[in-house]
């Protein structure tokens, strides 16, 4: 029987090739992208926006963005910060996503491996 240090070197070779984790990370860049190209054209095609076109990509920053504390948010360098902040915690989130998946992958190929192994040797 493997001790828990070779099971979880193992998980972690497993997480690291997982295509579906890469393929479900990429799907949310691609979203966070998309929403960030919507709200800087939506914000340059009309410069009364009032924000709604930020909602999206707001949401997918979240809970990171809620963090931040509000004097930040108030000071005169946030105009500047807003966006690299923000890509910063869509960056994190698509770690984490991609770290998930991978782990549940993972948990899924060793449960079918271990079912295959005990129904060849019953």
């Amino acid at each position: 029987m493997p001790g828990g240090k070779w099971i979880a070197m193992k998980t972690m070779k497993l997480s690291k090739n997982s295509k579906v984790g890469v393929a479900v990370a990429g799907v949310y860049f691609l979203v966070a992208l998309a929403a960030f190209v919507g709200h800087i054209y939506s914000t340059r095609t009309n410069p009364a926006d009032s924000g709604e076109s930020a909602l999206l990509f707001y949401l997918l920053s979240l809970p990171w963005m809620k963090l931040i504390p509000a004097p930040w948010m108030y000071s005169q360098f946030w105009p500047w910060l807003a966006y690299p902040v923000a890509w910063l915690c869509i960056t994190l989130n698509i770690f984490l996503v991609f770290r998930i998946i991978s782990l549940a992958c993972s948990m899924a190929h060793w449960a079918r491996g271990k079912a295959i192994g005990a129904l060849r040797n019953p």
